[in-house]
């Protein structure tokens, strides 16, 4: 194996042999980690990783703050369609016009569907409300549990995740 050009996988999978081998005549851990970083460029494999993730999640952030720039820019497109849009519904209800035809559109006032404006929602029959399943309150659970309790048909899990400082 040239290890200079060897992928991560292939490092891995070469630490792994090395450290079954070494495990299995009974060197300790402290030399078995010594010789797998002196034989294998895992080290720098990792910081080459590390500068491309360190790469994407940049882009990942610079096209997050893109793409939230260009949504408030819609809404402010938005806010001045509807804004104009209700200047021109008072300016020809003022003026009594229900229908302005054009070459390329129409314009016309007419009854929305229907709707309801609640005032007061304690003098609602109850018949009227629906009934929403329970939701699971994950992290006052968990902090139940730390406190001490147990509950069935759950446990703790402590997962290891990577973490780039």
């Amino acid at each position: 194996m040239e290890s200079n050009m060897a992928t991560l996988y292939e490092l891995t999978e070469h630490a792994k042999h090395l450290y079954e081998k070494m495990s299995d005549l009974g060197l300790p851990l402290e030399t078995i980690r010594d010789t797998i970083e002196g034989e294998l460029p895992i080290a720098e494999k990792i910081k080459s990783y590390v500068f491309v993730i360190k790469e994407l999640e940049a882009n990942a952030d610079a096209a997050k703050a893109e793409a939230e720039r260009i949504a408030d820019r819609s809404r402010k497109f938005k806010s001045r369609a509807q804004l104009l849009k209700e200047r021109l519904q008072e300016a020809m209800e003022a003026a009594a016009i229900q229908k302005q035809e054009y070459p390329e559109f129409t314009v016309r006032l007419q009854k929305n569907p229907p709707s309801l404006n609640v005032i007061d929602e304690s003098l609602i029959p109850k018949s009227f409300y629906i009934e929403q399943p329970p939701k699971l309150d994950s992290r006052g659970l968990l902090k139940h549990i730390k406190d001490g309790n147990e509950i069935k048909g759950v446990e703790v899990v402590q997962k290891t995740g990577l973490r780039i400082v």
